[in-house]
C-alpha cells in the first residue's frame, strides 16, 4: 500500500508539471550530492569488504555504524580481504583492456564471476551440510518471480502512511532526478523531467500490486549500467528482462557469490562518479558554486543523504535572493565610430547625454539599489552641467524617479 501511495503522489506531481521546478536545482548541487552519495556507498561496503558484520541499526548515522563496525572485537577476515582487493585489481585492469580493445562492457560482470569462481574453487564458498564457508555469502534467490497481489486497504493505515508516502516521493524523485542529471552532463543526453517522475510514479504503482518496495534511482546501479555502455532507456527494460532470466534459471547459484566480491566492484563504480577534473572545475570557478558543492557532499555524509538536495537547493536561494537583489550600473558612451560601450577611464565625460547602463533583475528586492543609482546619475549629471539639454535633462529626471516610485 505504501508503494501505492508513493506512486500516486509521484503521477499526480508528473501530471501538475511541478517537475520543471526541478531545473533549478544547480549543477554543483548534483555535483556535492553525487560525491556525498558515492562516499556513502564506498563506506556501505567497508562491512563487505573487510568480512566482518555491520554493526549498529538504520536509525544510526552511518558514520557512526562505521566506526562501530571498525572498532569491533572481531578481525578482518583475510580472505574476505583479498577477494575485495582482488575484485578492485580486476576491475580496473579489465576497464583497462575494455577500453583499449573496444571490447564489449561486461568486464563488472566477468570479474564477479572470476572472482566467485576463484573462491568456490579455492574452497572459500562451500557450504552445506556440516560446512561453513570461510567468507560471508549471498543468500540463495528463489527461482520464481513475484506474483499478482492485492494490497491491503485500512483507512487508518492511509491515515498514518500518507505523510511518510508524501515524503518518501519528493525525496525519492529528487535523488533519482540529481542521478539522472549526473549522467546526462556526462552523456549529454536531455532530460525530460516530467516524464521521468511519471516512470517512476508508474513503476510505483504497479510495483505495489507485486510486493515490490518503494523505488527510486538507485546511484551504484545507475554507475554500472552507464559505465557498461548503456546509451538509451532500453538499457533498463534490458537488464529487467536479463534480472527475470538469471531469477528464473540461476537463482539459486547466487548463495555461492560472497559478498565481499560484490564490495570491490561496488566502490570502484562509485569512485569513478567523482570527476576529479569536474571538481577542481567547479571549486577554482565561483565561490558560489564552491560552496554549494561542498556544502552539499558534507551533508550528504555528516547529515542525510535525503535532505542533501533539499539543504543545497535551500542553500542556493538563500545565496541567489541577494545576488538578484543586486543592481549593477555602468556608464555609457558614444564613441567616435558611433558605437556605444562601456565608458573607459580615459574617455572625456558625457556633454549632452548621461547613459546609464543598468543590469540584474528589476523587483522590489532591488529598489534600495535603484534608488541609489539613479540618485547617483543624477548627482553627476548635475555636476557635469549638461547646458545644452537642461529641459530634457530636467524631464528625465522625473521621468526616473516616476519609474522608481511605480517600481517600489
Amino acid at each position: 500500500m505504501l508503494a501505492v501511495l508513493i506512486g500516486a503522489i509521484q503521477i499526480l506531481i508528473a501530471v501538475l508539471k511541478l517537475g520543471d521546478l526541478t531545473r533549478y536545482i544547480s549543477e554543483s548541487v548534483v555535483t556535492g550530492f553525487i560525491v556525498g552519495a558515492a562516499c556513502l556507498t564506498m563506506i556501505g561496503q567497508v562491512a563487505n569488504a573487510l568480512g566482518v558484520k555491520a554493526q549498529g541499526t538504520g536509525h544510526q548515522h552511518v558514520l557512526w555504524r562505521l566506526w562501530l563496525t571498525l572498532t569491533q572485537n572481531a578481525s578482518p577476515n583475510l580472505k574476505a580481504v583479498a577477494i575485495s582487493l582482488g575484485s578492485i585489481v580486476l576491475a580496473l585492469a579489465a576497464r583497462r583492456l575494455v577500453r583499449r580493445f573496444r571490447l564489449p562492457q561486461l568486464d563488472m560482470f566477468i570479474v564477479l564471476v572470476l572472482v566467485s569462481a576463484a573462491a568456490w574453487a579455492a574452497g572459500w564458498s562451500g557450504h552445506g551440510g556440516a560446512v561453513k564457508p570461510a567468507v560471508s555469502l549471498i543468500e540463495a534467490v528463489p527461482a520464481s518471480l513475484p506474483g499478482f497481489h492485492i494490497p491491503e486497504i485500512k483507512w487508518h493505515w492511509f491515515i498514518d502512511m500518507s505523510g511518510s508516502a508524501a515524503a518518501i516521493a519528493v525525496l525519492g524523485l529528487l535523488e533519482a532526478l540529481a542521478i539522472a542529471k549526473a549522467i546526462a552532463h556526462k552523456s549529454g543526453q536531455q532530460l525530460d523531467y516530467n516524464r521521468q517522475i511519471l516512470a517512476e510514479g508508474v513503476g510505483n504503482l504497479v510495483g505495489g500490486f507485486f510486493r515490490c518496495m518503494p523505488g527510486a534511482g538507485s546511484l551504484s546501479r545507475t554507475a554500472i549500467n552507464y559505465q557498461a555502455g548503456a546509451l538509451t532507456r532500453f538499457s533498463g527494460v534490458f537488464t529487467a528482462a536479463i534480472v527475470a532470466a538469471v531469477v528464473l534459471t540461476l537463482g539459486p547459484l547466487t548463495a555461492f557469490i560472497p559478498k565481499t566480491a560484490l564490495a570491490g566492484p561496488l566502490m570502484v563504480a562509485a569512485a569513478r562518479l567523482i570527476e576529479l577534473g569536474r571538481l577542481r572545475y567547479i571549486i577554482r570557478g565561483l565561490r558560489y558554486d564552491a560552496v554549494l558543492l561542498i556544502a552539499t557532499a558534507l551533508v550528504a555524509v555528516f547529515v542525510d543523504i535525503e535532505f542533501a538536495i533539499l539543504i543545497g537547493v535551500a542553500l542556493s536561494v538563500l545565496w541567489y535572493v541577494p545576488r538578484a537583489a543586486k543592481l549593477k550600473a555602468t556608464e555609457l558612451v558614444v564613441s567616435a565610430e558611433r558605437v556605444v560601450r562601456e565608458r573607459l577611464p580615459t574617455d572625456p565625460p558625457a556633454r549632452e547625454v548621461l547613459i546609464v547602463d543598468l543590469e540584474g533583475e528589476l523587483f522590489f528586492g532591488a529598489a534600495s539599489d535603484l534608488e541609489r543609482h539613479l540618485h547617483d546619475a543624477a548627482t553627476r549629471a548635475r555636476h557635469r552641467a549638461l547646458h545644452n539639454s537642461n529641459r530634457r535633462q530636467a524631464l528625465r529626471l522625473r521621468l526616473g524617479a516616476q519609474a522608481h516610485r511605480y517600481l517600489v
